[in-house]
């Protein structure tokens, strides 16, 4: 699954992907909540299958696909930029974004 489907299917439970660490906010209530924690070792935590659902209950009564709800974001540093990524095509895209970031990038005007 890619970002772009992700943030499909959450928009339809009133959820927004927000930057590209993975923030949740809530249509509803505006509020924010990180769900995936940075992966490392024996102490990553255990995605949950409600990973989606706002704290505060705004979309409780709402269903997502397994395959949405059985998603794992893969953290990753370019640059020093952290990031989470759901698939290859926007492992692509971030990278296109950290580069971007870099003060020191130098466009090759030529492509």
């Amino acid at each position: 699954m890619n970002r772009s489907m992700l943030a499909r299917e959450l928009k339809a439970v009133g959820v927004r992907l927000d930057g590209w660490m993975p923030v949740l906010r809530c249509d509803v209530c505006q509020n924010r909540w990180q769900p995936f924690a940075k992966v490392v070792g024996s102490s990553a935590t255990t995605a949950r299958f409600d990973y989606w659902k706002c704290p505060n209950g705004c979309n409780a009564s709402e269903k997502l696909s397994r395959q949405t709800e059985a998603v794992i974001p893969r953290y990753v540093v370019i640059g020093d930029i952290p990031g989470m990524v759901f698939g290859e095509d926007d492992l692509l895209e971030f990278e296109r974004y950290a580069l971007s970031m870099d003060a020191t990038q130098i466009p090759n005007k030529n492509i």
